[in-house]
């Protein structure tokens, strides 16, 4: 059984945040020499992984898990290595919604099953049976008024994105959850959501042991 399958079998009997940290934890974490992860950096892994706190995200879907029962389809915008769709959507499909339907977009052109991350040599072909039967390379531009009622904004970081992503989703949503909002090199997505927070309703997850790293912020929009 793979690391994947593992989750899969193993995540139906987590009982609590740090649980669901562990199982995370267990699939890898993305590696970055700017050592953002405190003490999980002995998680990261040669191939793959997810590039969030392994805890932050944790304890962000354990105590969301009810505000997201009501969510009948999510989106993801910015697939990268995938790890985060399938811990994100998996998750969901467990513990808030089992009919829930998911989508994860991106413009590059490197998750294809085969190929290779030209920016970490990450061998996407592990992970692909799991993610490409939900994965469309495009940008939120190109949704056209397909609507979501859960949106992941991960997707470009530099400005007009994180807003543009925002705003291209913002109609059909009932929540969007971004990334890096407490992080010194996302300035756009810090920017993004402290304006946000002065016209929605948010709640900010900060767990990062170095400070200043990461950060999952929610909006409440309806």
């Amino acid at each position: 059984m793979n690391r994947f399958d593992s989750f899969l079998t193993d995540l139906p009997r987590v009982k609590n945040a740090g649980e669901l940290c562990d199982l995370i934890c267990k699939l890898g974490l993305y590696q970055d020499k700017r050592g953002l992860y405190g003490t999980f950096e002995r998680f990261q892994v040669r191939w793959g992984g997810v590039w969030q706190d392994p805890m932050e995200l944790a304890t962000f879907l354990w105590n969301s898990r009810d505000d997201f029962k009501a969510c009948n389809s999510f989106l993801e915008i910015g697939t990268w290595t995938g790890y985060s769709f399938f811990i994100i959507y998996n998750f969901l499909r467990v513990f808030s919604n089992p009919a829930i339907t998911g989508k994860t977009i991106d413009p590059s052109v490197y998750f294809k099953g085969r190929s290779i991350d030209p920016y970490s040599c990450c061998i996407i072909e592990q992970i692909a049976p799991y993610v490409l039967p939900y994965y469309q390379q495009c940008t939120s531009d190109d949704l056209k008024g397909e609507a979501f009622d859960l949106v992941f904004i991960d997707g470009c970081h530099e400005a007009p994105w994180p807003r543009r992503d925002f705003d291209n989703v913002k109609q059909h949503a009932s929540l969007v959850f971004f990334h890096d909002i407490d992080d010194r090199w996302c300035p756009d997505v810090v920017s993004t959501f402290k304006t946000l927070s002065q016209e929605y309703r948010t709640k900010r997850y900060i767990h990062s042991n170095v400070g200043n790293t990461f950060g999952i912020g929610l909006v409440f929009i309806k």
